[in-house]
């Protein structure tokens, strides 16, 4: 695709499996019952100490994790998901809170439960739960792939990395929020 290894210096991709699902933005009046899930490693974000924490649930006999992305690959049940998500999603657009569970069915047709076990505040995963890319391929082997990556850049780097990615993948419809 044409990029520099430069450009792309202290810049990191964190690519992010997406099965679609209800609007759970502010932008939905009705509400949802099956928001779109995000897939991705926890470790991934984790390690980067992504988005800012509004609340998390410790698991039961355990003691809390360092991060509360650790949650996603904790064992909740063979029936439960756990999950992370936009604080004002959940609240407002979801009317649920931390603890809370919302129902699916898998690939297979089998009922399982998602468990919201933490919120972040302010952050561009409203209207989504992200959930550990493990579980995601386990329920939903149809999801191939990658259709949404974060991208972190140096904030006085954005507009370059922007411009960049934006030019190299213009054919095949990136876009950048």
């Amino acid at each position: 695709f044409n990029i520099s290894a430069e450009s792309m210096k202290d810049v990191a991709i964190v690519p992010l499996r997406v099965r679609d699902g209800d609007d759970a933005s502010c932008l939905n009046l009705s509400l949802p019952q099956n928001p779109r899930l995000i897939g991705v490693n926890p470790t991934s974000l984790s390690d980067r100490g992504a988005f800012q924490f509004a609340s998390f649930l410790p698991p039961d006999d355990a003691a809390p994790p360092s991060n509360p992305w650790q949650l996603l690959d904790f064992d909740y049940g063979s029936d439960v998901v756990p999950a992370i998500g936009d604080a004002a999603s959940i609240t407002w657009a979801l009317h649920k809170k931390v603890g809370d569970t919302l129902d699916y069915t898998d690939d297979r047709r089998q009922p399982f439960h998602v468990l919201i076990v933490a919120t972040v505040t302010n952050s561009i995963l409203q209207g989504s739960l992200v959930v550990a890319e493990r579980r995601m391929q386990e329920r939903f082997a149809s999801v191939t792939g990658y259709r949404m990556f974060l991208i972190d850049a140096p904030a006085e780097r954005a507009k370059d990395v922007e411009s960049t990615l934006t030019n190299a993948f213009e054919d095949i419809g990136l876009e950048l929020t």
